[in-house]
């Protein structure tokens, strides 16, 4: 895991495969966003935390977070 690095600016060069990532979908209903912490596994750098926002809560128990990450 790389702590080193700053990826809070996007670029493409810094992109990475996310193992675990279910796609974008757009909130459909009108509930705030939540801050919460999640779990990646990025294709090199593996399991990474970050801080991101809740947007939606899909089906089968899938949320939606949005990560400000030039990784992804």
């Amino acid at each position: 895991m790389i702590e080193s690095e700053d990826y809070s600016t996007a670029t493409w060069r810094y992109w990475q495969k996310i193992h675990n990532d279910a796609g974008a979908r757009p909130s459909f209903q009108n509930r705030p966003p939540v801050q919460v912490r999640s779990r990646l596994l990025f294709e090199r750098d593996g399991e990474v935390w970050l801080d991101g926002t809740a947007t939606r809560l899909g089906f089968e128990g899938a949320i939606f977070v949005e990560l400000n990450d030039r990784r992804c």
